[in-house]
């Protein structure tokens, strides 16, 4: 059986990767076009299995760009990144993308059934399908469908809502057991009340997995473990979302601090109260114990 070389690890069967979710990203630069700037800029930092991490930035950042290099959507000029211990410039591009989750601010839908939507690979059986779509809540709507499992998607079907296309990509997600879930300002387009939906089946049907989340409002991420800051490509903070907003000088307080008195001290309490949460877990021995992700 051929064998995946692991930079920082054994020889590693294509079977047994990947299985936790840990990430490196090692003095990573990147651009688009080889008489572009630097989109990314010596970004270094790691993430632990299930740990949760939003990425803050103004337009511009690198925030995106984080992504489409662990993608490998385009080499990197310089560094590396690991993914479960190998290096992900050393996989088949489909092997690597295969092995990500991502819900994308625009949903993905494909033309053909709900089940090749759900199940692109054919790996999966009836009863593992139906769980996913009750676990997001849409078991009820398709059993009503014309076919069910079986009924016919145009890929810009408009008889589907955009939040009910956006749990139709978080079921694709659940089934594929990938360690590792990239949010690219997947509730951006929702209204309110679809994105708190959202939101919660996040938190609940992924748990076990380490998120990455890019943000588009700062609430959608306060109560993340860990929060990144880029700007021009280069990571400037990660840290404690409550830690960071304790320092005043801050470049995360600063950008909490333009929402306005209110809301910054909103987040600001949302923060502690997630810090409190976390603490109290890993006091009484519940839930995975997070670890704070290297600074750059």
């Amino acid at each position: 059986m051929k064998k995946l070389t692991g930079k920082h690890s054994k020889m590693i069967t294509p079977d047994e990767w990947p299985m936790k979710g840990t990430l490196e990203y090692e003095n990573v630069w990147m651009r688009y076009r080889y008489d572009a700037g630097w989109a990314l800029r010596g970004v270094t930092f790691s993430l632990k299995p299930q740990e949760k991490v939003g990425v803050v930035g103004r337009t511009g950042s690198g925030k995106s760009t984080l992504l489409l290099a662990l993608y490998g959507m385009f080499p990197l000029g310089a560094g590396h990144i690991t993914f479960d211990g190998v290096d992900t410039q050393a996989l088949p591009p489909e092997k690597l993308r295969k092995a990500l989750s991502i819900i994308p601010q625009e949903p993905l839908m494909f033309s053909g059934t709900v089940r090749d939507n759900l199940d692109p690979y054919g790996e999966h059986n009836d009863y593992e399908i139906w769980t996913a779509l009750r676990k997001v809540g849409l078991k009820s709507y398709v059993t009503h469908l014309p076919g069910k499992l079986q009924a016919y998607l145009d890929g810009g079907d408009g008889s589907w809502s955009l939040g009910q296309k956006q749990l139709i990509c978080l079921a694709r997600a659940a089934l594929s057991h990938s360690p590792v879930l990239c949010l690219d300002e997947a509730t951006a387009a929702l209204d309110p009340e679809t994105e708190s939906h959202v939101l919660g089946i996040i938190a609940e049907l992924f748990a076990d997995r380490t998120i990455l989340t890019i943000a588009h409002r700062l609430d959608t991420i306060i109560g993340s473990d860990t929060v990144m800051v880029l700007d021009k490509g280069e990571l400037k903070e990660m840290d404690r979302p409550d830690l960071l907003l304790d320092d005043k000088s801050s470049m995360f307080s600063s950008l909490v601090d333009k929402l306005g008195p209110s809301m910054a001290a909103g987040l600001r309490q949302q923060a502690k109260q997630h810090a409190a949460q976390m603490g109290a877990m890993e006091r009484h021995g519940s839930g995975s114990s997070k670890i704070l992700a290297t600074r750059s």
